[in-house]
């Protein structure tokens, strides 16, 4: 009896080796919550990688912002002789500069620079710059530009540089004065001070001088360069140059130009003349103008977008103090990228052979994979032609019908259609009285043919009374050279006046389009324009509201603040009430002038909007008058070109009738002459038949050898033709023809003479 150990042995051998099912659905089980494990896992990784890149790499980008910042100030100390005395003061300095006016460290790092270029001592060199930015900033410039002026007036005149912020109130005041810009003066007032200076004029004077002439109307670069010419004449007189301008008050030029040759100069003279009390009063504001670029200053501050840049800034300065930190790291970081990059670079070099036959091997493989997509590509499509192909057979059919069924349908009807058109088209010549018209206009050119046949056959009989047969046939040929040329005119006329028509109408039709495409385009242009209105007027009143609750969001920041100062005896009631009374001020002055403000760009933006209309409107009629002009002188050189060939047509039915009226004259006169010599003068019908009749039989002879040539030479006619030409029947034929021609011109002679010759 088998033991019970070796009957489970037996069992679990079956189980694996003969039934599987449970084994494999174990392992498919284990299977699946391993992979389930694995995917957990790598989720895990990939969000531990996201947090790591999303620490990593605002710190990275610090690197980059501090790398920045490091290169501007040693471009900085480049200017400087001993740079481990400065820097650290210069850095701390630029940072807080940018952060406290809303500059950037790479603007203020380049007016530093200047500065340092421009000789300013290194430790008053932040001072200049600090009022070199706020003249920048209200002076709506930039702080290089700023710079630039302050140094070219402190080395002009030797100032020291605890004069900028003297330099700057009194350039301010020249601004305020004058008609010109911080820019215009700080660009043109490095011409004019060394000299000012050299002369013995006082800083005060020369800015004096230049408003004043600004003010006239001259630019600050001509008011510059008439003061540098006043001094080259008159460099005593620069100490006291309101004396010298009063001598000349009243005068005109050519009397200052007698002390004052040189033409700026006496322009210069003339305009400080033209200005006196003025200029005086510009001088005295120079000297007192203490202060005026803290308030060109401060009316330039305090705007949302100031306090933006300054956030910009702050936050700026923070990674600059983060990359700071993470300078050693990163450098390091960098060294190590660095060698391994020298390694690679090395194991390459030393392995060329390797490299290039990796680069066949992956070259082979990408071109094998480029041949095979290929080779599909070219089955796929083959495939799906076959496919199209099989989709347009039955369209190509069905469209095959369509166009057999149409034809079908117009050929079968086409006579009723036609004859209703006629019908339809004789009813409206009876109901219009066109045929009537029609009756008419063949009547009238039936008597005008009448009267010049009657003309022409008159003179073909007076010339043939004559004896003048030559003139007889020159009569007829100028009476048909005179229908051809009325016939053809006529034939000419009409068709130059329906292709005239026809191309008046094609060309008005394409006026009339480019008219109403011009009209859907000045129509999106005026939507397009109130449109832009409209936007610009809710961005205005979005960004009014904006400001207003900003300065109240300020207004209740420094209330609290105030208030807690007060709750922790920081601050007395009185002085807290005070202080809410002068924020409550402040709001209420801020708000008023956010509203001013508003108002002013919005009617700005109107009185734009009602400008773009009414320019779009005059280019709308401009355009359209231009294309009915060009239609009009279109139209009218089509009008002169037929009249000049109607009157070319009439002048040579004119001249061809002339020609008929003068030879059907000289016909008659020839009748008259051969009537005047008497019977004998006259050639009487038979002698003028005789003739005739001569030519003819002479005619017939020809005809007679022709056709005797032809006989010899073919000999194919058929039986009938042999009897009818048997005999001389032809020249029979031939003489019957000419008697009866005769006879016929005979009777038409004695119609002619007699006065029965007439057109019914």
């Amino acid at each position: 009896m088998a033991s019970s150990g070796a009957i489970k042995a037996g069992q679990a051998f079956v189980e694996l080796l003969a039934d599987s099912s449970r084994l494999e659905k174990g392992l498919r089980a284990a299977s699946a919550k391993l992979r389930a494990w694995g995917t957990s896992i790598r989720s895990f990784g990939r969000k531990m990688a996201g947090v790591g890149v999303a620490i990593a790499g605002p710190l990275a980008g610090t690197g980059k912002v501090f790398g920045d910042f490091e290169q501007q100030m040693k471009m900085v100390s480049t200017m400087l002789d001993e740079p481990e005395k400065h820097m650290d003061r210069f850095s701390a300095g630029i940072r807080k500069l940018s952060v406290q006016f809303g500059e950037g460290t790479d603007v203020l790092a380049k007016g530093l620079y200047d500065l340092l270029s421009a000789s300013v001592d290194p430790a008053q060199a932040l001072g200049v710059l600090e009022v070199a930015v706020k003249a920048a900033k209200g002076g709506m410039t930039d702080t290089s530009v700023a710079v630039d002026g302050l140094t070219s007036v402190l080395n002009a005149f030797q100032m020291s540089a605890d004069q900028a912020g003297r330099v700057s109130d009194t350039m301010f005041a020249a601004v305020k004065r004058g008609k010109l810009t911080f820019p215009e003066l700080a660009a043109n007032i490095g011409k004019v001070a060394p000299m000012a200076r050299a002369a013995g004029m006082s800083m005060e004077d020369m800015m004096a001088a230049i408003a004043t002439m600004t003010r006239q109307g001259l630019s600050a670069e001509e008011a510059s360069t008439r003061l540098v010419n006043i001094l080259k004449n008159a460099p005593e007189a620069a100490g006291n140059l309101g004396a010298l301008v009063a001598k000349y008050a009243g005068k005109s030029l050519s009397e200052i130009q007698v002390d004052f040759p040189e033409v700026r100069a006496a322009g210069g003279i003339a305009a400080l003349a033209a200005d006196l009390t003025g200029f005086r009063k510009d001088m005295q504001l120079m000297r007192d103008s203490a202060g005026q670029a803290d308030v060109a200053f401060a009316k330039m501050s305090g705007g949302i977008s100031e306090e933006f840049k300054k956030v910009k800034m702050a936050v700026l300065d923070v990674m600059v103090s983060l990359g700071g930190a993470l300078a050693p790291t990163l450098k390091a970081f960098g060294q190590w990228v660095s060698r391994v990059a020298a390694n690679v670079g090395g194991w390459v070099q030393a392995n060329r052979s390797l490299v290039v036959t990796i680069l066949k091997v992956a070259a082979a493989v990408a071109a094998g994979g480029v041949v095979l997509m290929g080779l599909g590509t070219i089955v796929g499509g083959v495939g799906r032609a076959f496919s199209m192909f099989a989709a347009i057979v039955p369209i190509v059919s069905s469209i095959l019908g369509a166009v057999g069924g149409v034809l079908m349908w117009l050929v079968s009807p086409i006579g009723l259609v036609i004859g209703a058109v006629a019908a339809l088209g004789i009813y409206f010549a009876y109901s219009t009285g066109q045929i009537g018209k029609a009756t008419s206009w063949l009547a009238e050119g039936w008597n005008i043919l009448k009267d010049d046949a009657l003309t022409a056959f008159g003179g073909i009989s007076d010339a043939l009374a004559a004896g003048n047969i030559g003139l007889a046939g020159q009569v007829l040929w100028t009476l048909l050279k005179l229908e051809w040329a009325r016939g053809t005119g006529w034939l000419s006329n009409v068709w130059n006046r329906s292709m005239n028509f026809l191309v008046k109408v094609f060309t008005e039709a394409w006026a009339g389009l480019k008219i109403i495409a011009y009209a859907v385009w000045h129509g999106l242009e005026v939507a397009w324009i109130e449109t832009t209105a409209f936007l610009a007027d809710a961005w205005y009143w979005f960004v009014g509201i904006f400001m207003r609750s900003w300065e109240s969001m300020k207004a209740w920041a420094k209330k609290a603040w105030v208030w807690i100062k007060k709750l922790f005896g920081k601050e007395s009631k009185e002085s807290a009430d005070a202080a809410y009374a002068q924020i409550d001020a402040e709001r209420d002055a801020a708000v008023r002038q956010i509203k001013d403000e508003t108002a002013r760009k919005r009617a700005d933006r109107e009185l734009a909007r009602q400008r773009q209309r009414e320019q779009s409107g005059r280019e709308f009629d401009q355009t359209v008058q231009g294309i009915v002009t060009e239609q009009d002188a279109r139209e009218r050189a089509m009008d002169a070109e037929q009249a000049t060939r109607e009157k070319a047509n009439e002048a040579d039915v004119a001249a061809a009738k002339k020609r008929l009226s003068d030879l059907a004259g000289q016909a008659r006169e020839e009748r008259k002459a051969k009537e005047r010599a008497g019977p004998e003068g006259m050639k009487s019908p038979e002698e003028v038949v005789g003739k005739l009749k001569n030519a003819l039989a002479g005619m017939g002879d020809q005809l007679d050898l022709a056709g005797k040539a032809k006989t010899e030479a073919h000999g194919t006619f058929n039986a009938a033709a042999i009897l009818g030409l048997q005999a001389g029947g032809h020249q029979e034929r031939i003489a019957k023809a000419t008697e009866k021609t005769a006879t016929n011109t005979d009777k038409l002679l004695n119609r002619a003479n007699t006065g029965a010759l007439t057109f019914v």
